[in-house]
């Protein structure tokens, strides 16, 4: 069993050569918002590696959301956390499958490996490789919630004990610095693997743009994603030929029919 196949097969970018055997494989998201079709390569990833036997964690970092910046506010971090546990449910992950920075952070053994990392950890490096993740990255005034938001982020791969990190290529840089120190701490080789973003959605990048009209989100109606697609031919073709065939379906050249076959999709009829 191979893990570097599966990642080719769904357009992963990675460094590294093979993975033999059931490994521990790790994806984590912060609930700021919708959930939208940039999310869909690491579900479809996940999906088919825990078919494939590997042991799947999809992370959710209830805390991340109010530390990036306040982008979800304090008082909203259950509600936002319960739609994403619900949404993940309706596509076939079950709660196994499911853990929240909550269950974790206050426990005695991520404590220990906070304390233990701390000292090995550079602030500013850390800061600067999160380019494009950060909401206050846009004006350079980071607070103590922006480092423990890259710092925990590594420090979870050490308490999973984890072989393999999915993450967005605006994160990998967090991991780039990061999974060294990890490396260290656990006298073995960590990969991570990050999928592209997906072309068309929103440019030039999720973090970094306010133009959200090309972002389809799992709420929306058929006649809405018939609308984007047919505004955004780069869109069409990443859903087409990217996104469709991530759930065994074939691509169509009818914008109408495509609309439809991702509406069903995104309501977890596939």
């Amino acid at each position: 069993m191979n893990t570097l196949n599966l990642v080719k097969r769904f357009g992963g970018v990675t460094n590294m050569e093979s993975i033999e055997g059931v490994k521990r494989i790790f994806w984590g998201v912060a609930p700021t918002g919708d959930i939208h079709i940039a999310y869909f390569p690491y579900m479809a990833f996940l999906s088919e590696a825990k078919k494939a036997g590997h042991k799947i964690i999809l992370f959710i970092g209830d805390f991340h959301g109010y530390w990036d910046g306040e982008k979800t506010k304090y008082q909203e971090i259950e509600a936002r956390t319960n739609y994403y546990i619900n949404t993940f449910k309706k596509f076939g992950f079950e709660d196994d499958d499911i853990d929240l920075a909550s269950n974790i952070y206050f426990k005695k053994d991520y404590i220990n490996l906070l304390f233990q990392f701390s000292n090995h950890l550079p602030n500013r490096q850390l800061l600067e490789y999160a380019d494009n993740t950060l909401k206050n990255e846009t004006t350079g005034n980071y607070s103590f919630a922006d480092m423990l938001y890259v710092a925990t982020q590594i420090i979870d791969v050490a308490y999973y004990d984890l072989d393999v990190v999915l993450c967005g290529k605006d994160e990998s840089g967090i991991y780039e610095l990061g999974l060294p120190i990890v490396e260290y701490f656990l006298s073995r080789k960590v990969n991570h693997v990050y999928f592209e973003m997906v072309q068309g959605v929103i440019s030039p990048e999720m973090h970094a743009s306010n133009n959200s009209d090309n972002k389809i989100t799992l709420h929306e109606d058929q006649r809405s994603i018939l609308s984007k697609l047919s505004g955004n031919d780069l869109l069409y073709k990443s859903v087409n030929e990217y996104i469709l065939p991530m759930f065994g379906i074939s691509g169509s050249e009818d914008k109408t029919e495509v609309a439809q076959l991702l509406y069903n999709i995104c309501n977890g009829r596939h």
